[in-house]
C-alpha cells in the first residue's frame, strides 16, 4: 500500500502580498490606458469639430462612444495582465528579484507535485525542506521589488503630460478651449463653432415692467465684425416650436453694439450673433403690468328712434348718438383688474368720470361670495354713461396689484341732432297737364334720419286754400313712399282749372315733432285735343305709332281669351257626352227600378249612392270653367272697344291720325257687339245651360271674325303706320339740312365783318368768339345729321321699294364726308383763335357754298322719302289716306318747308343750336287717356326721361274706376340712397339736397 508525503511548505500566505499588488498595478494599468484613450478621442474630435464643423446629431455621440471605447480597451487590458497574477509568474517574479536562479520556482514545484511511497524516503524529504526554503523566501520578499510599478508610472505619466499639455492649450487659448469643449461634451443647437472674437451682451439676465423698454449693449473682443443682431426667442407654448425674432444692433464705437426692445410683453431669451459666432444666452423676465386685451362698448339709442344697439368694437370714426344715447364700454385685460375709469371731457369744458368695476361673481347657489368663480370675469371691467353732448373719452384700467397700465384707449363722442324730414312730391311733375277725365297719379316721398309720423296731402283749386288729406302710412319709417290718386273726373273739372299739390311730413321727435313741406305741384286742366297736340308735337309719328300698337295688344289679347273660351267650350262638350253615354249604359228596358225621366233624386242621396253624380259634377265644373273663360274674353272685348272709342273720339291733329280715328270708331262698334255676344253666352252657361252646337260655332266664328280682325289692323293700319314712322324721318332729314344751310350761310353773312376787323380788341374778340363757337355748333349738328341719317337709313323696312331711297341717302352722306364743308368749318374757327379775320369769314363763306351745293341732292332724298311715305298707304287695298300727314308732322316738329326750327335763328345765343333744342312740353308731366309712349328712345336719350320729361301715364278714366292707387315703380320712384350715407353726414346731405329740391323745383 503507497502512501503520499505532503509538503511542509504553504504558499497561500506568502503569496497573498504579491497577489493584492498584481491586482493594483493592473487595474492603475488598466485606468491609464483607458485615460489616454478617452483624452486622444476627445482631442481628436475637437480637433475635427475645429477643422470642420461637426453637426450636433455627430457631436452628440462623440462622448458616449469616446467612454465606450476608453471603457473597451481598460478592460482588454486588465483581462491580458490577468496571466501575471498566477503565483507561478509571482513565484519567477521573487526569484528574479532574489537572484535565486530558480531555486524558490523549484521548491514551489516540489511543494505542489507530492511524492509517492515507491520513492525513497530520502528524496521526500529533500522536497520538503526545499518546498519550505522557497515558502519562507517568498514570504521575505519585498512585493514592491518583486513587482515594481515602473509601467503603470509610465503610462500616468503619459496621461499627465497630455492633461498638462490640454491645460497649456486652455491657458493659452481658453475661449478655443471652452468653446471647442463645450461643443463636444454639451452639444446643443446654440452652441455655434469657435470664432476669434468674442461677445459679451449687457444687461445679462434682467428683469423689466411689462410694457416697458430696455436698452441691450454688446462688446466685442478680438477681431471686428461686420454686422451683429439681437436674437429674441420667446416662451414656447406646449405643442409649438418657438420663434426667434432678429433685430439689427447699431455700431457706436471702439467694438460697442446697441439696439433697444420696445414695449415689451413677453418672457423670452436673447443673445447677440455675427457670422460664425454669438453671445452666451440670458434669460429676459417681464414683470406683467395690466394690458388692455378686448375693448368693446355697447350704444343704446334712444326708444324713439326703433333702432337696435350697436355692439362691438369702438368705431373708428368715434361714437355717434342722439341725447339720451346710453354708452357702454366693456374692457377685457391680461390680468385681474381692481377696476377702471372713463374720463369724458364734453366740449362744454365741463369733466365727468365714470368708475368701471368687474363684474360680480356668483357661486353655484347663484350668490355672491367674493371669490372668482369665473378667471375672465376678473379680468372683465364695465362703466356706462349717457350721451348728453359731444366730447372726447379716455379709458384706464389698473390690475389687483393697483399697477397702472401705461396706455390708455382714446376716442371722440359726436352728438347728432335729429333733423326734419324731408318731403318730396314725385308725381305729379312741379308743373303738368292732366286731361279732367284721369285718376291723377300722386307719390309722395318723405326721409327723416329716425321715423317719419304723419304725412299730409295738401290740395288746393283755382288759388284756393289747400285742405289737408292724411295718408296712411303701415308703420313708422325712416323712408316712406306712399302712392294714390286723385279721381278728376268726379270734381267736374274743366280746361282751364288748375290744382294745387303739395305734402307735409312730420317726424317722431318726442322732444316736439319737426316738419317739413315739399314745393308745389301745379296741375291745368287741358282738353283731350290739347293733350293729344302736345303728345304729337313731343313725340310726333311715333305717338300714332303707339296708338296702333296699343291697339294691337288689346285685339291679341282679345283673340287669346276668344281661344281659351273655345278650348273650355269643347272640352265642356266633350264631358256632357261622355256623360250622357255612361247615362244610356245604366239605364235597361224593362228595369223595375228606373224612374220616370222628370224624376229628381232627393237631398238624402249619397255620392255612393249614384254614380252618375260624378258625371254630374264633371259637367258642373266644365260649364264653370266656361263661363269664366267666357266673361274674361268679354272683359277683353269690352277693354278693347273702349279703347277703340277713345281712339276714334280723340283724333291728333294730323290727317292719318284722323283717317285712323273713323276706322276705330267703326273697329269699337264692331267690337261692341262681340261684347255683347260673349256676355249673352256668358250668361247662359252661369245659368247653367251648356251650348248648342249653333252656338259653339258661332263662338268659333267670333275667333275666326278676331284674326281676320288683326290680320286686317296689322296689314292696312299697323305695318303701313310702322313703315310710315321709319321712312318719315328721312323727309324730316331733308328739312334739317337745309336749316342747317341756312343758318351756314347767315352765319357766313355775319362773320364777313371780321374782315379787316381787330380781333384782338376786347369787343370785337367776344363777338367773334360768339361767332366761332355757333360754327362750332353747326359742325357738331352736321355730323350728327349725317349720323342720323345712316341710322335711319338702317332701319329702313326690307322692301325692294325703298332701295332707291336708301342708296339715295348713302350716297348724300358719303358725298358731304367727302367734301370740304368739315375742313373749311375747321378754318373758319381756326381764324378767329389766330385773330385772322379774313381766314375766319373765308371759310364759313366756303363752307355755305359747298352745303349749298349739296340741296338739290337732299331734295332728290326728302321727295323720294315723301314718296315713299305716302307708298306705305295703299287706298285701294284698303288702307287710309295719309293726305297732308307728312307736311302736317313736319310742322309740328319745327321741320315745316317753310318754318324755322326753334332755337335756330339768326340772332340766337352762343350755347343754342340744333343739337341743343328743347320744347316746352319736354319739361311738363303730362297726364291723359292716350297710349302710353313706346319703348322707343329717342336721339340723344336712352329713355323717355333723359330729356326732363316726366314719365307718361295713362289716367283712370271716366266710367271705369274710381281712385286706384299708382303703382310707385310705374311713377318712376327713386331708390332710398340715404341708407348708405354714413351717419355723420347724412344731416349734410339732406340740408344739402334739400336746398337744391327748393331751389330747382324738380324732384327727378
Amino acid at each position: 500500500m503507497s502512501t503520499t508525503i505532503k509538503p511542509n511548505a504553504s504558499f497561500d500566505q506568502s503569496l497573498q502580498p504579491l497577489r493584492l499588488r498584481a491586482k493594483r498595478l493592473s487595474w492603475t494599468l488598466s485606468s491609464a490606458i483607458a485615460c489616454l484613450v478617452a483624452l486622444s478621442l476627445l482631442v481628436t474630435a475637437m480637433w475635427l469639430d475645429l477643422t470642420i464643423p461637426l453637426p450636433v446629431s455627430v457631436r452628440t455621440w462623440v462622448l458616449p462612444l469616446t467612454v465606450l471605447t476608453a471603457a473597451l480597451v481598460g478592460v482588454l487590458v486588465w483581462r491580458r495582465r490577468r496571466s501575471r497574477r498566477k503565483d507561478a509568474e509571482l513565484i519567477r517574479s521573487v526569484d528574479a528579484s532574489q537572484r535565486a536562479s530558480g531555486q524558490v520556482m523549484a521548491g514551489y514545484d516540489l511543494s505542489r507535485h507530492p511524492q509517492t511511497n515507491k520513492e525513497s524516503n530520502w528524496s521526500s524529504g529533500l522536497a520538503a525542506l526545499a518546498g519550505g526554503q522557497a515558502d519562507q523566501r517568498c514570504l521575505s520578499a519585498d512585493p514592491r521589488r518583486v513587482l515594481p510599478s515602473t509601467e503603470t508610472t509610465y503610462w500616468w505619466r503619459i496621461v499627465g503630460f497630455a492633461i498638462m499639455g490640454l491645460g497649456l492649450i486652455g491657458m493659452f487659448m481658453p475661449h478655443l478651449a471652452w468653446t471647442q469643449a463645450s461643443r463636444i461634451l454639451m452639444p446643443s443647437e446654440t452652441q455655434l463653432p469657435y470664432s476669434p472674437s468674442r461677445i459679451d451682451v449687457r444687461p445679462g439676465d434682467t428683469e423689466v415692467l411689462f410694457g416697458d423698454d430696455l436698452e441691450i449693449s454688446a462688446t466685442v473682443t478680438g477681431p471686428p465684425l461686420e454686422s451683429l443682431e439681437l436674437v429674441i426667442r420667446e416662451d414656447a407654448i406646449e405643442g409649438q416650436s418657438p420663434v426667434d425674432d432678429v433685430l439689427p444692433m447699431l455700431e457706436e464705437s471702439d467694438g460697442q453694439w446697441r439696439t433697444f426692445l420696445t414695449r415689451i410683453g413677453k418672457p423670452a431669451i436673447y443673445f447677440v450673433r455675427a457670422r460664425g459666432t454669438r453671445s452666451t444666452q440670458h434669460r429676459l423676465e417681464v414683470r406683467m403690468t395690466p394690458q388692455f386685451e378686448k375693448v368693446t362698448c355697447r350704444v343704446v339709442p334712444p326708444k324713439y328712434t326703433r333702432r337696435g344697439p350697436y355692439e362691438g368694437p369702438i368705431p373708428k370714426r368715434g361714437i355717434e348718438g342722439l341725447a339720451g344715447t346710453q354708452i357702454e364700454f366693456t374692457v377685457l385685460s391680461n390680468r385681474p383688474l381692481r377696476g377702471g375709469k372713463v374720463n369724458v371731457n364734453w366740449d362744454s369744458d365741463q369733466t365727468e368720470q365714470v368708475r368701471m368695476l368687474t363684474e360680480p361673481t356668483r357661486d353655484e347657489n347663484g350668490g355672491t361670495d367674493g371669490q372668482l368663480f369665473d378667471s375672465e370675469s376678473s379680468r372683465r371691467v364695465r362703466g356706462s354713461f349717457q350721451l348728453r353732448r359731444s366730447g372726447k373719452f379716455s379709458i384706464s384700467i389698473r390690475d389687483v396689484d393697483d399697477i397702472a397700465c401705461g396706455s390708455t384707449i382714446d376716442g371722440v363722442i359726436t352728438l347728432l341732432h335729429d333733423t326734419a324730414p324731408v318731403v318730396q312730391l314725385l308725381q305729379p311733375r312741379p308743373l303738368s297737364l292732366a286731361t279732367p277725365d284721369v285718376a291723377l297719379p300722386v307719390v309722395v316721398a318723405a326721409e327723416d334720419d329716425y321715423g317719419v309720423s304723419r304725412l299730409d296731402l295738401y290740395r288746393g283749386l283755382n288759388q284756393s286754400p289747400g285742405l289737408p288729406r292724411t295718408l296712411e302710412m303701415e308703420s313708422i319709417e325712416s323712408g316712406v313712399r306712399i302712392g294714390t290718386s286723385l279721381p278728376l273726373f268726379q270734381y267736374g273739372l274743366k280746361p282751364g282749372d288748375e290744382i294745387t299739390l303739395y305734402a307735409r311730413a312730420e317726424d317722431n321727435d318726442p322732444a316736439g315733432a319737426k316738419g317739413s313741406e315739399s314745393p308745389v305741384a301745379v296741375v291745368r286742366i287741358i282738353s283731350r285735343e290739347q293733350l293729344a297736340a302736345i303728345e304729337l308735337e313731343r313725340r310726333g309719328v311715333e305717338a300714332i305709332v303707339s296708338k296702333q300698337r296699343r291697339m294691337q295688344r288689346m285685339l291679341d289679347a282679345l283673340r287669346k281669351e276668344l281661344e281659351k273660351a273655345n278650348e273650355a267650350a269643347s272640352a265642356a262638350k266633350k264631358v256632357e257626352q261622355d256623360g250622357n253615354e255612361d247615362t244610356n249604359d245604366e239605364k235597361k228596358p224593362g228595369d223595375a227600378s228606373e224612374e220616370p225621366s222628370d224624376a229628381k233624386p232627393s237631398d238624402a242621396q249619397s255620392w255612393d249612392s249614384h254614380p252618375g253624380d260624378g258625371k254630374a259634377s264633371a259637367a258642373e265644373a266644365a260649364l264653370q270653367k266656361l263661363a269664366q273663360a267666357l266673361s274674361a274674353a268679354q272683359s277683353a272685348a269690352q277693354e278693347a272697344q273702349q279703347t277703340a272709342k277713345q281712339m276714334g273720339e280723340n283724333p291728333m291733329p294730323v290727317d292719318l291720325d284722323g283717317e285712323l280715328a273713323k276706322r276705330m270708331q267703326a273697329m269699337a262698334e264692331e267690337l261692341e257687339k262681340v261684347a255683347e255676344k260673349l256676355g249673352e253666352l256668358a250668361e247662359k252657361v252661369k245659368s247653367g245651360q251648356p251650348l248648342t252646337e249653333p252656338e259653339q260655332q258661332e263662338l268659333q266664328d267670333l275667333m275666326n271674325q278676331m284674326d281676320d280682325r288683326r290680320q286686317q289692323h296689322d296689314e292696312q293700319m299697323m305695318q303701313p303706320t310702322s313703315d310710315f314712322a321709319k321712312t318719315l324721318p328721312l323727309a324730316a332729314d331733308e328739312q334739317r339740312f337745309v336749316q342747317l344751310v341756312r343758318r351756314q350761310r347767315e352765319l357766313a353773312t355775319r362773320m364777313g365783318s371780321l374782315r379787316g376787323a381787330d380781333l384782338n380788341a376786347s369787343d370785337v374778340a367776344r363777338r367773334a368768339d360768339q361767332l366761332r363757337r355757333e360754327q362750332q355748333q353747326l359742325q357738331v349738328a352736321l355730323g350728327e345729321l349725317l349720323e342720323d341719317i345712316e341710322s335711319h337709313v338702317a332701319a329702313l323696312p326690307d322692301d325692294p321699294e325703298l332701295d332707291q331711297l336708301a342708296e339715295t341717302a348713302k350716297q348724300f352722306v358719303l358725298d358731304v364726308r367727302n367734301s370740304q364743308a368739315d375742313p373749311t368749318m375747321t378754318d373758319a374757327q381756326q381764324g378767329v383763335l389766330d385773330a385772322d379775320g379774313e381766314m375766319a369769314a373765308m371759310g364759313a363763306e366756303l363752307a355755305a357754298e359747298i352745303l349749298e351745293s349739296f340741296l338739290n341732292q337732299c331734295n332728290a332724298m326728302g321727295s323720294q322719302a315723301c314718296k315713299n311715305c305716302k307708298a306705305r298707304f295703299k287706298p285701294s287695298a284698303g288702307c287710309p289716306n295719309p293726305g297732308n300727314s307728312i307736311d302736317q308732322l313736319l310742322a309740328k316738329m319745327g321741320l315745316g318747308k317753310n318754318g324755322s326750327q326753334p332755337g335756330m335763328g339768326a340772332g340766337n345765343a352762343a350755347g343754342g343750336g340744333y343739337s341743343t333744342r328743347r320744347t316746352t312740353s319736354e319739361n311738363v308731366g303730362l297726364y291723359g287717356g292716350l297710349p302710353p309712349e313706346s319703348a322707343a328712345s329717342r336721339r340723344g336719350s336712352s329713355d323717355s326721361n333723359a330729356s326732363g320729361a316726366a314719365t307718361y301715364s295713362t289716367g283712370v278714366q271716366n266710367g271705369q274706376t274710381g281712385t286706384s292707387t299708382v303703382s310707385i315703380e310705374a311713377a318712376g320712384v327713386r331708390s332710398d340712397a340715404s341708407r348708405s350715407v354714413p351717419s355723420q353726414y347724412r344731416n349734410q346731405v339732406s340740408d344739402y339736397f334739400r336746398t337744391i329740391a327748393e331751389e330747382l323745383g324738380d324732384p327727378q
